[in-house]
């Protein structure tokens, strides 16, 4: 298998660590699993930029890409809305 399927397949790998991190709340590797995941699709973007096919498949990841880390930011933010909503209840309560 070459380097670039290689790649590929980290990637969908990394995106799908990354969406069960993100279903189960566990945000605390999803920026190092993005980070790693950004890193490989430049370096398959500076490889075959040639190739019109690649270009689509990576513009399709970073949309992706894109769409998960606004879902995650929004399902962060409203973990925090809700946290702090409880600690006002809680501390009414106490």
């Amino acid at each position: 298998m070459n380097d670039f399927k290689k790649d590929f397949l980290l990637l969908e790998d990394l995106s799908k660590q990354i969406s069960d991190l993100v279903h189960s709340d566990d945000f605390e590797k999803i920026y190092e699993l993005d980070q790693i995941r950004h890193s490989i699709i430049t370096k398959i973007y500076s490889n075959k930029s040639d190739d019109y096919n690649i270009k689509n498949q990576l513009k399709n990841i970073i949309e992706e890409n894109t769409s998960m880390v606004l879902s995650l930011e929004n399902k962060l933010n409203q973990l925090h809305r809700n946290h702090n909503k409880f600690n006002k209840i809680f501390n009414a309560y106490s």
